[in-house]
């Protein structure tokens, strides 16, 4: 995994986000990690990446819904 920010944190994946998803996730993810051998973080990552737009698609999603509000 590359990080953007050299000075970024990895957040280990714990119980406060273990709790946050449903048991079968948690088992989903737990079970993918032993058959694919790659670490619970490294999965999540891709899913993240691969489940939602970039962080700049996002933030201009936010400003154009925010210059629509102020216009309507």
């Amino acid at each position: 995994m590359v990080l953007t920010n050299p000075e970024e944190e990895l957040m280990a994946y714990d119980r406060r986000i273990a709790t946050r998803i449903s048991g079968d996730a948690d088992i989903r993810l737990r079970l993918a990690a032993l058959v694919l051998r790659r670490p619970l973080s490294a999965l999540l990552t891709d899913a993240i990446i691969q489940g939602f737009p970039s962080a700049d698609e996002l933030a201009q999603r936010l400003r154009d819904g925010a210059e629509a509000e102020a216009t309507s």
